[in-house]
């Protein structure tokens, strides 16, 4: 088969399109954990799939108030499809459920605000956190930490089915007093019920980064199948770090 160029990857053409996944996690420590707002990304099996709400959060934050007034939360559902759903925030209240079930959640937007943001006043005021139904456990947040990002901040993705990725280029990032050691690590059919189970196995791995790395893979890395789970995850050498990475990738239906 042919591989498209990457003017037909942005435009779309012969089926192709691109991607893009970025995470920070401000507080890496010497265990690895994912690159993501409070080293979260909740991987259960299809039994754990849940219903999602807003957890309390800034008074602000609340359906006709000045700060957000809902979040759209994209994600996978019990077949591995991609699904969206909306959330109305709800103040220094916990908002109501959804009633999709999620298997896993890559990210998370406020979707609408009541205020016009500018450089200086943001689309929500606190911290915003998703969390399921049941056990209030956090799926996903939205940082509101000298500003309010309107987006989440996650370096992993769980493949849908019929599709398929190639990640073309990454840039890893840690604060110039640390040094970290930062892997891709993937596992395939996520929606597996029973032993045996495919093996998270590690892709890349990258030892002693320290400042801005850019990388771009002379061969594409994959492909990473339908279903299949795929991210970035980090550890530093003492005490906690600052780590970001970022990640551009093409993908094609396949099925």
């Amino acid at each position: 088969m042919s591989y498209p160029t990457a003017l037909d990857i942005a435009t779309g053409a012969s089926g192709w399109f691109s991607g893009n996944k970025f995470g920070r996690n401000s507080s890496v420590g010497t265990a690895f954990t994912p690159v993501s707002r409070g080293g979260v990304y909740q991987m259960p099996k299809v039994g754990g799939a849940r219903t999602l709400r807003v957890r309390a959060g800034n008074a602000a934050d609340v359906y006709g108030g000045a700060g957000a007034w809902s979040v759209t939360v994209v994600g996978l559902d019990e077949s591995g499809y991609e699904i969206t759903e909306t959330l109305r925030c709800n103040g220094a209240a916990a908002g109501l459920s959804g009633t999709k079930k999620f298997v896993r959640v890559y990210r998370a937007y406020v979707a609408e605000s009541g205020t016009y943001a500018t450089t200086g006043v943001f689309s929500h005021v606190g911290e915003i956190i998703v969390e399921d139904t049941t056990s209030f456990a956090i799926w996903i947040s939205i940082s509101a930490t000298l500003m309010g990002r309107g987006q989440s901040q996650v370096s992993s993705f769980s493949v849908p089915f019929q599709f398929e990725i190639y990640i073309l280029s990454a840039t890893l990032s840690v604060e110039a007093t640390k040094s970290a050691t930062i892997t891709l690590v993937k596992r395939d059919n996520i929606l597996q019920t029973s032993a045996p189970y495919s093996a998270m196995r590690v892709q890349e791995e990258f030892v002693g980064v320290t400042g801005f790395v850019p990388l771009d893979f002379p061969v594409p890395l994959g492909p990473f199948r339908p279903l299949t789970d795929v991210g970035f995850m980090a550890r530093v050498s003492a005490q906690t770090g600052d780590v970001s990475v970022s990640f551009n990738y093409a993908a094609r239906r396949v099925a």
